[in-house]
């Protein structure tokens, strides 16, 4: 099943493109461009396994081994997701609600409390440097063309990418 962009992903697009210079993101920008890089690596590692070519080369084992690596880089995701929930100004409360069950404020804060980045917004690429994986660029404008290129690399052709920079246009 893909996804079948409306008028409203196109007016977001749309109306977001080409606003701020992605070299003067806010906190929230910043931690926004974290989870896309996070997901981004996701996307990396688990696209070649979805393949079945190599399956004969494959043990039982392998099929194991390959999916569990996949677990801390989604974890890394849900972490940077929880980030940018905090600094977009959402409260604990909104944090354990997108956690689900067995999660209320208190524990929210508690089990993830170091991802509250508040205190490094006044400080210019503190977030991204906090969040961004280790092989992506320093400098975020530098990993939002990354990020663009890399969504018009994989963007499915009935989905066409309606911005030059779907990455970079929202920031």
């Amino acid at each position: 099943m893909h996804h079948q962009p409306d008028d409203r992903d196109w007016f977001e697009l749309h109306s977001d493109a080409g606003r701020g210079n992605p070299g003067d993101l806010s906190a929230a920008q910043e931690a926004r461009l974290g989870y896309s890089a996070a997901l981004a690596a996701l996307g990396d590692e688990l696209l070649p396994l979805i393949e079945t070519t190599g399956d004969s080369r494959r043990s039982d084992e392998d099929f194991i081994r390959e999916t569990r690596r996949l677990v801390p880089l989604l974890m890394r995701a849900v972490e940077n997701s929880i980030a940018l929930v905090r600094l977009r100004g959402g409260d604990w409360q909104t944090v354990a609600n997108g956690l689900g069950t067995g999660h209320d404020a208190e524990s929210a804060a508690g089990e993830f409390e170091d991802l509250d980045l508040s205190n490094l917004a006044g400080d210019p690429g503190a977030v991204w440097r906090r969040l961004r994986p280790r092989w992506f660029p320093e400098d975020p404008r530098a990993a939002a063309q990354e990020l663009d290129d890399w969504a018009r690399r994989h963007a499915h052709p009935d989905e066409a990418v309606r911005a030059d920079q779907p990455v970079s246009a929202g920031l």
